[in-house]
């Protein structure tokens, strides 16, 4: 199941990799993408056969070196068309240093917990065959622990700016909410509504003398 989740990293990337080189192709390069792409189903066809004596696992990992052979062709293309851009780079795209060496941290961390999970007995078969719930229970809680450290860290640096503008829009809505509490009538009431009624009846008053008069 691990080999199988690296196969569906390298599944991903090279979808959004081939899409995009598809989109801008044109019909020469185009057709030479194609016949690559044939080499690529050849080279991945005979890996099967040399990796099937593995099982599952063996048949995974060739799925898997196809792929990554697939997604250098279609950096090799996106890197070709960008040449005249100036400052641009291949690397650009990748992941940076920081980020690869926190995924082997995460992995090595997790490696770490199924080894202390099985010399304490936690992940052996039941008897009868049954699944060690409870190893497998505190498995999955490392992975969930890990997977939301990593998440808080890669929007902690990338998304630094959005978490701020998040945290100003917090603050600056109690003030907001403090106007909510004024009535409906006081907030239609036009600037100046109370001298204007008192003027209003002084004008009545003045007109009644008048017709007596």
């Amino acid at each position: 199941l691990s080999v199988y989740c690296v196969y569906v990293l390298l599944l991903a990337l090279n979808g959004v990799t081939e899409a995009f080189v598809h989109a801008v192709l044109d019909a020469r390069s185009l057709a030479l993408s194609n016949l690559l792409l044939m080499g690529c189903t050849a080279t991945h066809v005979v890996a099967c056969m040399t990796l099937v004596r593995y099982g599952a696992v063996g048949l995974v990992t060739a799925d898997a070196a196809n792929m990554l052979l697939r997604i250098c062709a279609s950096l090799w293309y996106i890197s070709q068309k960008f040449k005249a851009v100036k400052g641009f780079h291949i690397g650009t795209l990748l992941p940076s240093g920081s980020t690869l060496l926190l995924m082997a941290g995460t992995h090595a961390a997790l490696l770490g917990t199924k080894h202390a999970l099985t010399t304490m007995g936690w992940l052996a078969p039941e008897v009868g065959g049954g699944l060690a719930w409870k190893g497998a229970a505190a498995q999955v809680a490392a992975a969930a622990v890990a997977l939301a450290m990593v998440l808080a860290l890669i929007v902690m640096r990338t998304e630094r700016a959005t978490v701020q503008a998040v945290r100003a829009l917090m603050r600056t809505k109690g003030p907001e909410q403090e106007g909510e509490g004024v009535p409906q009538r006081e907030q239609n009431r036009p600037p100046g509504g109370k001298e204007m009624q008192g003027t209003s009846s002084q004008a009545h008053t003045q007109d009644g003398l008048k017709k007596q008069t």
